[in-house]
Formats: C-alpha cells, sequence, structure tokens
C-alpha cells in the first residue's frame, strides 16, 4: 500500500523509528535526561538508544523536592551510567541542583559522576549548585582529563565562599573554556597550577570567587592562548568579613581580545602585556546593591577617595586604548565626572573606538565626562544610551 502523507505507518515501521541516531541525538541533546529516558515507549527502536546520547543534563528539580526524591534522584543517574553503553563517548555532561541538603550530598555522589564522565571522555562538564560553605575536593580525574574542552562550576549561596582543593597535579591539554562561580581556592600554589595547565585555554570567566594567586591578595593571570576574560566581583552574596577575594587583578595575555570586568570601584586591574583590545566592558559600581547606587552617594565621597577612583578609570581607559567597542557604567562614568581637573591634564585617545555604549544617569556630571570621551574618540561611528 502506498504510503500517503497522513498515514503514521509504512510497511509496519513506524516513522519515528526511522529517525536516524544523529537527529535523535540532537533532539534530546536540551533535555532533561530523564524525559530522554521516558521516551524509549514511543517506539521499541528507542528502548536503547538514551543508553547512547552524548549529552547528559541532569537537573533535581525534575524530580518531586521532598528528601524521598533526593534518592531517587541519585539512583536514577547512577542507573543511567550503569547502563550506559561503554562504545559512545560523553560530549556533554550537566548537573543542577539546587537544594539546601545538597552539601553531603555533593560530597558522596557529584564527584563520582563527574569521573564516570571523564571515563567516557567527556568534552563538556557544567555544575550549578546551591551550597552551605562547605569543603570539598575535586577529583584528580576531572583536573587530568585529557579530553576535557569546557569546565563550568558555579556555586550559589549565602554568606561564604565555597571551598574546593585542587589535586597536586594538573593537566588539562585541551581545555579552551572555564567558568568559575562561588568558590574559593585557599592554596595560592594549586590556582597558579590551575590556569599554567591549561596551556590552550581561549575563555576564563571568574565570578563572586576567591582565586588568588600571589600572598597580597593578588590574581595573576599569565595565559599566551587567552582571548576572552571575564572578572565579576561585587560582594554580593558574601558578608564583609569573609570576603578574602583578590584586590588587584594582574592580566597578562598578548592576545586578549575581549575583556569584562564588573567590580565595586575599591578592586583594581591591571592590563599589563596584552594585545590591543577590540572589546571592552567596565561595570563598575560604589555600592554593592543596586537601589542604592546613585548620582548621591558620588557626591558624598572624599575628595580623596574620588580622585584615587577617577584615576584609576583613567588608568583603565589608557589601558585600552586600541578597543573597538566600549561599554562603560554609571559608575565609571560618575567618578570622572568628579575629577574635571583631571580629565583636563589626561587626555588617552581612543582613536580605533568605533563604538560605544553608555549606561546612564541623566545629571550633568554624566554629560561632562560623556564629552570628554567623545572628545578623545575622534572615529565614534555609533553610540547607544
Amino acid at each position: 500500500m502506498e504510503e500517503t502523507r497522513n498515514s503514521p505507518y509504512s510497511n509496519g515501521e513506524d516513522r519515528i523509528s526511522r529517525l536516524p541516531n544523529g537527529l535523535i541525538h540532537h533532539i534530546f541533546s536540551s533535555i532533561d535526561t530523564k524525559y530522554a529516558v521516558q521516551t524509549s515507549v514511543l517506539s521499541k527502536r528507542w528502548i536503547h538508544i538514551w543508553k547512547s546520547l552524548p549529552f547528559l543534563n541532569f537537573d533535581r528539580r525534575s524530580f518531586s523536592e521532598d528528601e524521598e526524591h533526593d534518592e531517587k534522584f541519585v539512583y536514577f543517574v547512577d542507573m543511567v551510567f550503569i547502563l550506559r553503553d561503554f562504545n559512545y563517548d560523553i560530549h556533554r555532561f550537566d548537573l543542577t541542583w539546587f537544594n539546601i541538603r545538597y552539601v553531603e550530598i555533593m560530597k558522596k555522589h557529584v564527584g563520582r559522576w563527574m569521573v564516570h564522565a571523564v571515563r567516557h571522555n567527556v568534552q563538556e562538564i557544567t555544575i550549578l549548585n546551591c551550597k552551605d560553605h562547605s569543603a570539598y575536593e575535586i577529583p584528580h580525574q576531572i583536573l587530568n582529563c585529557n579530553s576535557l574542552r569546557e569546565l563550568t562550576m558555579q556555586v550559589y549561596g549565602r554568606a561564604e565562599f565555597a571551598d574546593f582543593s585542587l589535586p597536586s597535579s594538573i593537566s588539562l591539554p585541551q581545555l579552551k573554556v572555564l567558568q568559575l562561580a562561588g568558590l574559593s581556592i585557599s592554596n595560592v600554589e594549586s590556582s597558579k597550577w590551575l590556569f599554567s595547565s591549561c596551556p590552550v585555554l581561549e575563555m576564563l570567566v571568574i565570578s563572586e570567587c576567591d582565586i588568588q594567586t600571589d600572598n597580597p591578595r593578588n590574581l595573576i593571570v599569565d595565559s599566551l592562548s587567552l582571548k576572552k576574560f571575564g572578572y565579576t566581583h561585587r560582594n554580593l552574596y558574601i558578608l564583609p568579613q569573609n570576603d578574602t577575594a583578590a584586590n588587584i587583578i594582574n592580566l597578562s595575555a598578548p592576545n586578549l581580545e575581549e575583556f569584562t570586568f564588573r567590580s565595586l570601584l575599591a578592586y583594581d586591574c591591571s592590563l599589563e602585556n596584552s594585545s590591543p583590545l577590540s572589546k571592552v566592558e567596565f561595570d563598575m559600581t560604589l555600592k554593592v546593591i543596586e537601589e542604592d547606587e546613585n548620582a548621591e552617594a558620588y557626591l558624598k565621597l572624599p575628595s580623596e577617595e574620588k580622585e584615587v577612583y577617577a584615576k584609576r578609570m583613567m588608568k583603565f581607559l589608557g589601558a585600552v586604548y586600541m578597543a573597538k567597542q566600549l561599554s562603560l557604567s554609571p559608575g565609571f562614568l560618575e567618578v570622572l565626572s568628579e575629577a574635571p581637573d583631571l580629565l583636563d591634564s589626561q587626555q588617552p585617545r581612543l582613536c580605533n573606538l568605533k563604538l560605544v555604549n553608555f549606561e546612564m544617569w541623566s545629571t550633568r556630571g554624566r554629560l561632562r565626562a560623556i564629552a570628554y570621551l567623545l572628545k578623545i574618540s575622534p572615529n565614534i561611528n555609533a553610540i547607544y544610551l
């Protein structure tokens, strides 16, 4: 019988079963693995196809929130790894667990699951967790994985950083993307090993972390391969007495192309031996809480403090003089506007700047700062406010 457009079957085989494995894997790549396993009831051919999925996405929120389902979630993840076809590698392993009971279970299971992924030559690992303050040792297999290309570890919590201990040896020869958030690496030597053991690292993002490579609370990043660097630290989730993050960031990256710095004005950054940057963002604030950030807060600053901040912002502009795209926060502009004498005496030239984005309040001082930036940037052809 000739197959018609509306017939679900042809020669006794359903159309779903005829889909190629690659297409099925692609469809499943964006859904939770729990639902991918459940689709095995749709087709005889799909009964085992989940055992070869290259993308594993586990989200604790796909199970009920009661404590009993913690164990069910752990059992489910365990069985996915136990029943997996060893002939197939894992391209990406994602784990999300926002749960107050996370800490103890993390120590027991998360590291073990990551090691299972490494045994399947995993290329990308993403761990998103809610935490209490807890010490955790990253298994040495993770930071000595020859296949790993992207590693993201984000720990969201309150009051303190999460203490992470690194293995004594680290080798990540293929790692190109490293994103860290909410964690602390208290051992200075371990932090140095982490960055120096990634010879092809192209993208490094550090957010709300306590990672230091030098005892005077400095973070030094020295990389020949680095192309994108982002640093964020505003004490959003950290009590002031527990904030031990680096005060000064020293960046030596001769091939850097994009640079993002989101921080309080009190923190400094030095761009040493960095190439002419094409895209730069300075998102500087005076206050931790966004609602407290306003023009009046800057007017109340002592004159000495205004001068220190203004000189720092001028130094930033001088360091990125070759930038083609530049984004500046209201705090950055406000500090410049509070130091008119400095604007008259120091005038770096931003001759390559083509596009600039100003996040601003409508104050007279802010407009003065913008006029100054336009004056030293003769080739701008696009402005976004």
